[in-house]
């Protein structure tokens, strides 16, 4: 028994009791409850009232009387005069005492240093040290775990090492907190928790992927005397600019795998210990708490907490979808979180900034007001608001707006980057730049002015952090060709060298896939697909060099796919793979026709690929279908904005069922085009046709990523895609239909050296093969011109040309050298 217990009647510890932890049922003299020093969600945490002592199940702290548990809680030192001290002064109303009798002065000197003595043997409350063995004994995270992390809590790879998170293989020995043995089973993580020397004070055991049913708790403290509440991660780690406050250290790790500037308590006290609130004081906070009443109180207490110290701080409103009640009421306790909101629902960081745009500002209790100087910048403004850091006064003693103070704020809470050429504007979510709208920043400086928000004001700091985020000179979007950005770091696709994310590859496409050699299976079903549909192995090979040349940004090798056949073959399912291994957001759709288009083109600019199904005749004609497939500059506009000059890095890939005529028969057309046939139609009732397939493959899309990897190492060796007499004889007979004279050379004449033919003999009889085949006729000029060309793709080495040798009587007739019509041959 304590003081309390000494001085105390049962009633006022009661009282003082209930306002150091939430009570959730009285047992006799027991009070229990949540634990206010570790994240209790399963009241563990109780007091006796009679005999003056506390006890927590957890042993997130040692037991002690009710003075302890204040010292706990406010985070002042144990068995103190100065926590004694501050307990009688909060409690003196509750407690009916007053201040200390007075003494005299040589009493009250004689108290000073024997109170300076005893607390100079005690430093200030603090998690004991873990030696770094018990930590080390713990199994890094296996691949599998990763994955499962990944999908479940939406931590990344990154994160995870980043951040130490292990799993709980061992544990502590009931003789020895630092003693471990290994556990038969692995179900929960352990998260380390640093101080900002880098010092280990506490392992939180945490279920991760779902607690067991009555496996209790969800996550706790490694054990006594490691139950204070820290900061997760240590304050230091912090970036500058706002701070996201999580609840917990599952939604801290979440965001910050989205490159959020997070941090957590590892318990929520209702009065927070000095040094968290020094840690963030006069920052920019908002707080995501959980989306329940508990929640909610919570986020309440640490706004209360933080802008005591200067903080600017607002609360996220979850939207209805995250559980709110018809009634309108979110549910009392283990309602949806941070976690729910990225992983379950899908969305992304945009729309998460969007909500931190939106959250609502903590209303605190309004300050005194101003006494003399200068009126704020309008009629009624708080001198001490949070928008008040944005203005400054001048050297006539008036106010005025800093916009490059503001400028600065939006640039350092959310870095962005801006491509002046394209007017499109980017925000880092932690991996890459994503889009960002202006509309987007101009929303955020509105939040940041407040009631002093005006549309000038906005305009100028969002244009002046638009230019301040400009890249820099010599630099441009993606500009380091050999490395790809994935969703597990950035891959060198030449060397497959993996390094973690960076802003400085000024990456804004990113493949949601992931790289893993060892770890990720052969793609099977996908080999299979291929074999039913595509068949013959040399089209396959070029199908898998393709899909590599889409990873990259070059165009060097000027093709374009075009998958053939005729319907329920397999092509779309192609096509659906290709695009989930670039992702949809690396995808634009524009049809042949819409590359005429300068806003359809501008969908093209920062894409990997562009898939259509419409294949048409003027379209492969078009200018701009060459010069996309070849890399050469283009123009495009972005509606309401300047047209600019880009170059394209997108591979055109298209379906159709036979390839058009056209009327480009120049080499330089069919060496632009890659045609693919495929040979299987899976036609209703088909029992091969498998309903699950595309489910399959997607499965298997880690798989067909480094498979296409594969594929693009060979086209880099190789320097040419990969040729086959099935591409050959598809290119031939596209010439033949595209080019009368080129079946007329093949199908009716003889290439054979040291003849001659007169061309009137020859173009008769080619307009009879022309009439016959249903050809359109060509006059004779364009017909001469075709003709030395289609007799070289019919043979090489072929010498054939046009010639007008003088003759005995003077006449100079066209004839046609080493070429004539079958069974009719002319000796020089």
């Amino acid at each position: 028994m304590g003081w309390a217990g000494r001085n105390l009647t049962r009633d006022q510890r009661d009282a003082i009791a209930r306002k150091l932890f939430t009570v959730t049922e009285e047992e006799d003299k027991w009070l229990n409850g949540l634990c206010p020093l570790h994240d209790d969600q399963n009241q563990s945490f109780s007091y006796n009232v009679d005999e003056d002592v506390f006890h927590c199940f957890r042993q997130c702290v040692e037991d002690g009387d009710l003075v302890d548990l204040y010292c706990n809680v406010r985070g002042l030192p144990l068995r103190s005069g100065e926590g004694f001290k501050a307990f009688r002064r909060e409690f003196a109303a509750d407690a009916g005492v007053g201040q200390p009798a007075r003494r005299t002065p040589g009493e009250a000197r004689k108290r000073e240093v024997a109170s300076d003595k005893s607390e100079a043997k005690r430093e200030p409350r603090q998690n004991l040290e873990i030696p770094e063995a018990v930590y080390e004994a713990m199994t890094p995270v296996t691949p599998d775990w990763g994955l499962r992390l990944l999908h479940l809590r939406g931590w990344s790879r990154e994160t995870i090492d980043g951040y130490g998170v292990r799993l709980l293989s061992h544990f502590r020995r009931k003789s020895d907190l630092y003693s471990v043995f290994p556990l038969k089973s692995i179900e929960r993580v352990v998260i380390p928790v640093r101080d900002a020397q880098g010092v280990l004070r506490n392992l939180r055991c945490y279920h991760a992927l779902g607690k067991p049913q009555g496996d209790q708790p969800k996550i706790f403290s490694w054990g006594r005397g490691h139950g204070a509440s820290m900061l997760f991660p240590p304050a230091s780690m912090l970036r500058p600019g706002s701070v996201l406050l999580c609840e917990g250290e599952g939604d801290c790790l979440c965001a910050l795998s989205r490159g959020l500037n997070a941090i957590t308590q590892t318990g929520k006290p209702n009065e927070w210990p000095e040094d968290h609130a020094n840690a963030l004081a006069g920052r920019k906070v908002t707080i995501a708490y959980d989306a329940d009443q508990a929640g909610q109180k919570y986020a309440l207490a640490a706004a209360k907490n933080l802008a005591r110290k200067g903080c600017a701080v607002t609360i996220i409103k979850w939207p209805a979808f995250m559980g709110l009640r018809d009634d309108g009421t979110w549910p009392e306790d283990h309602g949806q979180d941070l976690t729910d909101y990225f992983v379950k629902h899908g969305k992304d960081v945009a729309a998460f900034l969007t909500l931190i745009d939106n959250a609502e500002p903590y209303a605190a209790a309004s300050p005194p007001a101003a006494k003399g100087g200068q009126d704020p910048p309008a009629t009624g403004s708080d001198p001490d608001a949070p928008y008040m850091r944005f203005f400054g006064m001048s050297a006539n003693g008036r106010f005025t707006f800093r916009e490059r103070t503001l400028a600065d704020y939006l640039c350092q809470e959310n870095p962005m980057m801006y491509h002046d050429k394209s007017g499109q504007l980017f925000v880092w979510n932690g991996k890459h730049f994503e889009i960002y709208s202006d509309e987007q920043l101009k929303r955020r400086a509105i939040n940041a002015l407040g009631d002093e928000a005006t549309a000038s004001r906005v305009a100028s700091c969002s244009s002046l952090a638009m230019t301040m985020s400009a890249i820099p000179h010599g630099r441009s979007l993606n500009d380091r060709e050999d490395w790809l950005c994935i969703e597990n770091g950035m891959l060198n696709v030449s060397t497959l060298e993996l390094v973690p994310h960076d802003r400085d590859y000024l990456a804004t496409i990113m493949l949601p896939v992931r790289y893993d050699s060892e770890a990720t299976p052969k793609p099977e079903r996908w080999l299979t697909f291929l074999g039913e549909t595509i068949q013959t192995e040399g089209p396959i090979a070029q199908l898998q060099e393709f899909m590599g040349y889409c990873l990259t940004r070059q165009t060097k090798f000027d093709k374009c796919l075009l998958l053939l056949g005729p319907g329920s073959d397999g092509k779309s399912k192609v096509i659906k793979v290709l695009r989930a291994m670039v992702g949809e957001a690396n995808c634009s759709a524009v049809s042949m026709t819409g590359l005429e288009d300068q806003f359809q083109r501008s969908a093209l600019f920062g894409k990997l690929l562009n898939v259509g199904t419409e294949v048409t005749t003027a379209a492969l004609e078009s200018e701009y279908f060459k010069a996309i497939v070849t890399g050469d500059p283009i123009q495009a506009s972005f509606k309401h904005k300047d047209s600019f000059e880009f170059t394209p890095c997108v591979k055109l890939v298209y379906a159709a069922n036979k390839l058009p005529r056209v009327m480009d028969n120049s080499d330089g057309y069919f060496r632009r085009i890659l045609p693919i046939q495929f040979k299987r139609q899976f036609l209703e009732n088909d029992p091969a046709m498998d309903p699950d397939l595309e489910s399959k493959l997607m499965a298997e899309l880690d798989g067909i990523f480094e498979w296409s990897l594969v594929g693009l190492h060979r086209l880099l060796a190789q320097g040419r895609f990969t040729m086959c007499d099935e591409t050959r004889d598809i290119l031939m007979d596209y010439r033949r239909f595209n080019n009368p004279v080129l079946g007329f050379v093949q199908d009716w004449c003889c290439i054979t050296e040291n003849t001659r033919t007169d061309i009137k003999d020859l173009y008769a009889q080619f307009k009879r093969y022309a009439s016959e085949n249903g050809f359109k006729q060509l006059n004779r000029e364009n017909f001469m011109r075709e003709l030395e060309t289609a007799a070289r793709k019919v043979r090489e080495d072929a010498a054939v040309r046009v010639t007008r040798p003088r003759s005995a009587n003077g006449a100079r007739p066209y004839l046609v050298e080493n070429i004539v019509i079958k069974a009719v041959t002319e000796t020089v």
